[in-house]
C-alpha cells in the first residue's frame, strides 16, 4: 500500500506537517485514469473541512477485555 502525502492543511497543521491527499469526488475518475496532472487536483480543502479531536476514551466496560 502507498499513501501519498501533502503539505498539511490547515485544520491539521497545528498537529504536524504533512497529510495524507485526499481527492475531491469529483476528481476521482481524471485521476484514476491520469487524465489531469497531480498538481491540478491535490490541492488544499478549505479551512474547516476536517473536525479534529483528540483519541477516543473507552468506556469503562471496553477497557475489560
Amino acid at each position: 500500500m502507498a499513501v501519498l502525502t501533502v503539505e498539511a492543511y490547515s485544520d491539521i497543521a497545528p498537529f504536524q506537517d504533512r497529510h495524507m491527499a485526499i481527492l475531491a469526488q469529483g476528481d476521482w475518475e481524471e485521476w484514476l485514469k491520469g487524465e489531469v496532472a497531480a498538481e491540478r487536483i491535490l490541492r488544499p480543502l478549505p479551512a474547516g473541512s476536517f473536525k479534529v479531536s483528540g483519541p477516543r476514551v473507552p468506556a469503562v466496560g471496553e477497557l475489560l477485555v
